[in-house]
């Protein structure tokens, strides 16, 4: 547990104006982000895109993204300095990037793809 540490999901903040006041003065954002389906969803990666890139806009400079899945969502967030990417939907991959988010295990330094710009 993270005093302080506060969550909110897309459906949340998508189209919300203003957005939350403890959101936009919070030391850190970790924005988490997919880009896949689950069978019967219709997910929307154009509106994450949206909030992400305007989250960066207000607060790009204390915000990480993190990418689950599929590292290619890092291309449309190029304001954000400091992207990590699972390289996987597993929970375990969730849990990974947690502990090395917060110190507990290091961070790899280069992705096993490239990435061409967004």
């Amino acid at each position: 547990h993270l005093p302080g540490l506060r969550s909110y999901t897309h459906e949340q903040l998508a189209g919300q104006s203003p957005l939350p006041q403890q959101l936009l003065e919070a030391d850190r954002l970790i924005v988490v982000t997919e880009d896949y389906t689950l069978p019967g969803v219709d997910f929307d990666t154009r509106s994450q895109r949206a909030l992400v890139q305007r989250l960066a806009r207000e607060r790009g400079d204390a915000m990480v993204v993190v990418a689950l899945r599929a590292p290619y969502d890092i291309a449309h967030y190029p304001e954000v300095s400091t992207c990590v990417s699972t390289c996987s939907s597993r929970p375990c991959a969730a849990v990974a990037a947690a502990r090395a988010l917060v110190g507990k295990v290091p961070l790899g330094r280069q992705l096993p793809v490239s990435i061409p710009a967004g």
